[in-house]
Formats: C-alpha cells, sequence, structure tokens
C-alpha cells in the first residue's frame, strides 16, 4: 500500500475546504463528494477494532459536513423533517434493533453498542449525503445543479475510462499502490474493462450509464444545448461509446432501457415506462423472497442477447441468492446483523457462496424491515412523481432535472438487484428529490394548464420569442 492513500483520505478534508473557499457552497459540495467518490482509494489504512473505518465515504461525509458548518452554516436551517423522511430514519437505526435481537454483543449494552458502530456506517454512506441532498438542492434550479454536475463528472471519467481500456486498469494501482479489485475481473469481451478509481468496472459502468441518461435528457428537453462551447449531443454520443466500452452488459442494458423510456416520455407523452421501472424491483424482491421465481427466463434471455458467458454468470448470481436467501429467512425481520453472520456455511463452517445484490445483502444484515426502508427511500421520488406531476409538465426544460435524476435513481434500484455499488450521488439525489417533489406540485399543474390567448403586439411577440 502506498503512501498516497493516507495523504489522500487525509487530505481530502483540506480539499474540500479549499473548494468551499474558492466555490458556491452548492457547487463546493457536490464537487466535494463526486471528487471523493472517483478519486479517492478504494481501501483505507485506518481501521481500529470496535470504531468505524475511516474510509472514503467516512472522508468525503465529514469533509462535506465541516466545509458546510464552516462556510454555509445557514444551509442547515432549510431542513426540516417531513413523513417522508421516516424510510432513511429506520434505514439508520435498524442495525441497532439487528445488533440486539441477535444478542451479537452478548448483553444488551454491547449489542446496542455494536449496533451503534454499524449506526455510524450507516449515517456516513447514506444518512449524510441524503440530508446535504435535501439542505442544498431543494428547489428546481439546484437539482438542475445536480442533474448537470452528475454529467460533468461523467465527461471527466470520460478520458480516463478510455485510457484504462486501451491500456488495461491501472490507475489506482499506479497511484496508490494496488489494484481496487481483482485484475482477473477486468477482463472482459476479448479487452478490459476500466476500473480507474471506483470499487469495481461494473460500479463505472452503472456511473456511465446514470451520468450518459441524465445527460440525454438534459439534451432531448433543450435544457442543456452545449457545454464549454460543445454541442450537447456531441457528448452525450461520445460518454454513451464509453459506456459501451466499459464492458458491463448490465450497465448497457440499463442505458438503453433509460432512452428507451425517456424517449417515449418525449415523443410520446407516455409515463408507463417510469411506472415500468419502478415496479421492476419490488417485484422482483418479493418474488425471489418468496422462492415463487427461480429466474430461469432471465437466465434464458441473457444468453440470447450477451452470450453463455454473461448467462453462466447470472445464473451463479442466481444460485448465491438462493443461498443466502433461505438464511435471511431464519431471520425475517431485523435480518442477522453485521460482521458476516448472514453469511451461508456448510457442515465445517466454511462460507458457500458470495451475496452479490444490495437487496439480498440488506436483506441479510437487517430482514425485511431494513431492505423495506432502504428501497422506500429510492422509490418514494419517483412515486410522488407518477402521482402528483401530470404527464403534460414532465417535457418541460424545467421538469427535466427532474425526471432525469428520478430515472438516475430507478437504473440504481435495478443495478441494486445484482450488485452492490453504493454511491453518495444516489443518496444525495434521493435527498433532493424528497425536497423539491413534494412542494412542487402546485406549480407542475399551472405549467401544464393552456395559457388563455392574448392579443399578439410587437412587444408580446418579441417576450415569448425571448422567453422560448
Amino acid at each position: 500500500m502506498s503512501a498516497t492513500v493516507s495523504i489522500a483520505l487525509l487530505g481530502w478534508p483540506l480539499v474540500a475546504l479549499l473548494l468551499f473557499a474558492v466555490l458556491p457552497p452548492r457547487r463546493a459540495v457536490l464537487a466535494t463528494y463526486l471528487g471523493g467518490w472517483m478519486f479517492l482509494p478504494q481501501f483505507s489504512p485506518f481501521a481500529i477494532e470496535g470504531l468505524p473505518e475511516y474510509d472514503k465515504f467516512a472522508a468525503t461525509a465529514l469533509s462535506a459536513l465541516v466545509g458546510s458548518a464552516l462556510f454555509a452554516p445557514h444551509i442547515f436551517k432549510r431542513y426540516r423533517f417531513t413523513v417522508y423522511d421516516l424510510p432513511m430514519l429506520v434505514w439508520l437505526v435498524c442495525p441497532v434493533f439487528s445488533a440486539i435481537t441477535n444478542d451479537v454483543g452478548g448483553s444488551v449494552s454491547r449489542s446496542a453498542y455494536g449496533g451503534m458502530t454499524m449506526v455510524v456506517t450507516q449515517v456516513l454512506t447514506w444518512g449524510v449525503p441524503y440530508f446535504l441532498g435535501r439542505c442544498y438542492f431543494n428547489d428546481f434550479e439546484g437539482l438542475y445543479e445536480l442533474a448537470r454536475g452528475v454529467f460533468v463528472a461523467g465527461l471527466v471519467y470520460m478520458p480516463l475510462c478510455l485510457l484504462e481500456v486501451r491500456f488495461a486498469p491501472r490507475l489506482h494501482l499506479l497511484v496508490y499502490g494496488a489494484h481496487a479489485h481483482s485484475f482477473v475481473q477486468t477482463l472482459r469481451m476479448g479487452g478490459f474493462r476500466p476500473t480507474v478509481f471506483m470499487q469495481h468496472g461494473l460500479m463505472v459502468g452503472l456511473f456511465m450509464s446514470g451520468a450518459t441518461s441524465v445527460g440525454f435528457w438534459l439534451w432531448l428537453t433543450g435544457r442543456m444545448k452545449q457545454l464549454w462551447g460543445v454541442p450537447a449531443v456531441v457528448l452525450v454520443l461520445a460518454m454513451a461509446v464509453t459506456t459501451v466500452l466499459c464492458k458491463s452488459a448490465g450497465a448497457m442494458a440499463l442505458l438503453a432501457m433509460s432512452m428507451a423510456v425517456m424517449a417515449s416520455i418525449y415523443y410520446l407523452n407516455l409515463r408507463v415506462g417510469v411506472l415500468v421501472l419502478l415496479l421492476v424491483s419490488p417485484l422482483y424482491i418479493v418474488t425471489r423472497s418468496m422462492n415463487v421465481w427461480t429466474g430461469d427466463e432471465v437466465v434464458s434471455v441473457a444468453e440470447d442477447l450477451f452470450g453463455e458467458e454473461r448467462a453462466g454468470s447470472l445464473a451463479g448470481r442466481m444460485r448465491n441468492e438462493d443461498i443466502f436467501n433461505n438464511k435471511a429467512a431464519e431471520r425475517p425481520w431485523f435480518g442477522w446483523s453485521g460482521w458476516q453472520r448472514f453469511h451461508a456455511t456448510n457442515d465445517v463452517g466454511r462460507t458457500i457462496g458470495t451475496p452479490d445484490g444490495m437487496w439480498i445483502i440488506a436483506r441479510g444484515q437487517f430482514g425485511v424491515v431494513g431492505l423495506t426502508s432502504m428501497w422506500l427511500v429510492l422509490l418514494i421520488p419517483p412515486i410522488v412523481l407518477l402521482m402528483r406531476y401530470p404527464g403534460a409538465v414532465w417535457p418541460k426544460q424545467a421538469m427535466a432535472p427532474t425526471i432525469a435524476l428520478t430515472i438516475f435513481l430507478l437504473i440504481f434500484t435495478l443495478d441494486c438487484l445484482m450488485n452492490a455499488m453504493i454511491g453518495p450521488v444516489y443518496a444525495i439525489a434521493a435527498g433532493g428529490l424528497i425536497a423539491v417533489l413534494p412542494r412542487g406540485k402546485v406549480a407542475a399543474r399551472k405549467q401544464a394548464r393552456p395559457k388563455p390567448a392574448q392579443p399578439t403586439t410587437p412587444y408580446r411577440a418579441a417576450r415569448a420569442s425571448f422567453a422560448d
């Protein structure tokens, strides 16, 4: 492990303070989170038994909080707890109940202490970015800055992805002295799958897919016609090609689905695509949890579309799900708690299989309560969008970042069925959308109503042309 690991993690708070000093607070917090997630190392030398690990999630969360407290303390006054925040609250505290019900410490007090260490990790990974999303991106303009920031982050990653596609994933090794993940898993489709500075090539593929879909919608609706003097359509196409070169079949499928849904909204005024994306993950989880669906059909489709190798990988994931699902059923409500207690073992105590999907990990650790609360955090924004916003306003430029970030979240929920690639930007997006969507109903309906005809005068015609 290189000394640059410690330097990067310990130095990130200083970088964040510099960002807050030179940038508006909203952009500073976004740069702190996206920059830390995209470039900090994947492992940490700061591990003390009994305390949460100081890793990239902790570094970015603490840096953003300190920067906000010093340079924008007023921002915290914007937060008002609502019923929509209940799922996040339950998701953050459920580790305590899980630890106590499993008696992991031998007594209630020791179990509660062990649960609190997991709560701190939950707060740093999920709670802080969600909270800052609620505080900073709590209006439509804020959501636009967030969506634009996600797209720009994808553009920043694009040349690094292409570099690793050509010369193999070596950036993490060169900067931090070790690969972020097993190098064998970067070999795909006769070439390399980039990892850059993220957890896995699958995470890079998911992020590039989501960033491309966000840029596509901002361009399609006319909200972002160009960036840095370059037509937005050129940048979106370049990112789409890069996403394909990331060689992640799942990310390519998610990008294709998201763009198809967006096109149906814009050209056909159909919202059913968003409804389908919303329903897929809960239906999958329920049917798989209750062992009423084996998933064989999906494996067959994957073999037809992506070949035998990818289908075999998917079939292996399904088998692992069955193993861990049966183990999770023994502790249905609050799960087995942490420390890999939810892992299935054989007769001699060796672990069987590997849990891949975020949903099966959440269910195994924190049971139905934890899994449901986590999923509601991600699904409440699209539910509110579908229930409260008429279809006529969805293609409007003012609504463009809201739609883009909602689909961005839905892509993440679908990926969480097969992978566990957590990123703070998804929690930030969920927090921002929850802050905006429940309050924007009246304004959205006003936009949807046809405006009464007015006499045309040269002044009104000029003003209308300027507004368009």
